[in-house]
């Protein structure tokens, strides 16, 4: 199945006749960075997260089917707890930590060379980060990240 950004920068579903088969590794790496990973015990949920029914919660989010996995690797990405968070150098740093891990697989499995993760401060309290995948066959696949909203948009 095929992925792309739409203008709101979410994800829609490719048809065309019916749906269209992903011939490279954009949709992979669009749904490890949009998908929320699973939280370890350690991390702090964001301040006042509500889960559907709008009440307090400590769900710690991620794809059931992560238990499966026989290499214990875990998809997406840990974005979604940067929620409530001050735009500070740190919080954007954690934000490039996170986007490293949840793509990582991409390097590990070899369709991808390297990974770079700038970021530039839009307005004082907002940074937009730009990912760009180096792959083996020379394209580069580059993102934008709006760590705040969830929204990323291809460049």
């Amino acid at each position: 199945m095929k992925l792309e950004l739409n203008e709101d920068g979410l994800l829609d579903v490719v048809i065309d006749n019916g749906v269209v088969q992903e011939e490279t590794i954009k949709t992979a790496l669009l749904t490890s960075i949009l998908l929320n990973r699973r939280a370890d015990p350690e991390d702090t949920l964001p301040y006042g997260y509500q889960g559907k029914d709008g009440a307090l919660t400590d769900d710690r989010q991620g794809w059931v089917g992560d238990v499966l996995d026989s290499q214990g690797r875990l998809v997406g990405s840990k974005l979604w707890l940067l929620d409530q968070e001050l735009a500070t150098e740190e919080t954007v740093q954690r934000a490039k930590d996170y986007i490293r891990a949840a793509t990582q697989w991409s390097v590990d499995d070899g369709y991808v060379v390297r990974v770079e993760i700038t970021h530039e401060w839009r307005r004082p309290n907002r940074a937009d980060l730009a990912v760009s995948f180096f792959m083996v066959n020379g394209e580069v696949f580059q993102l934008r990240v709006d760590y705040e909203t969830g929204a990323v948009y291809e460049l």
